[in-house]
């Protein structure tokens, strides 16, 4: 019987929060500024357009040595009509250890999924544009009508032409 050895080779690396292998990107050096956003996804499950808005909130901490400046709050996405938010309009400025609550409302005006981000822009060495997630579905009623365009284009003055149209609801409620 004929047994192999193979060399087994051990990697071994020391971790810390200082290091990219906590998987942080940016420096902690004396002069940093860094921010923390947290949570980083908001849900807001399902609401119907009459219902009042959903408020769900987010933290902008300066974490860092030195103070952050948010220099923009944008709101992206297909859905952006869906969610607004209330906080100081930006340039502000977090010193270090500071915080900012932002409270964003959900009143979808679709149906289905009502998904946007809003982008925190900073002076940020490891967000220098954050994200946070904003996930919401709308039980919304949506009218289709076909065919559309109705073409009446070929009534003459004083006649009568009629077409037949088909009211679908696709929307959720």
């Amino acid at each position: 019987m004929i047994h192999r050895l193979f060399p087994i080779v051990l990697l071994v690396t020391p971790g810390c929060v200082e290091t990219s292998l906590s998987g942080f990107t940016g420096g902690r050096g004396d002069g940093d500024s860094i921010i923390e956003l947290s949570p980083d996804v908001l849900e807001f499950g399902t609401l119907r357009a009459d219902d009042a808005p959903l408020v769900r909130s987010f933290t902008i901490r300066s974490v860092g040595n030195n103070d952050v400046n948010v220099e923009d709050l944008e709101l992206i996405g297909a859905a952006i009509g869906s969610y607004s938010f209330e906080v100081e309009p930006p340039p502000f400025t977090l010193p270090s250890g500071g915080f900012m609550q932002v409270n964003v409302s959900f009143s979808p005006v679709g149906a289905f999924e009502q998904n946007a981000q809003l982008a925190v822009t900073s002076n940020a060495v490891n967000l220098p544009k954050g994200i946070v997630s904003l996930n919401g579905d709308g039980a919304v009623p949506e009218l289709r009508i076909e065919p559309s365009p109705a073409d009446f284009s070929q009534a003459l003055v004083g006649c009568a032409v009629s077409e037949v149209l088909t009211l679908t609801n696709v929307g959720t409620d």
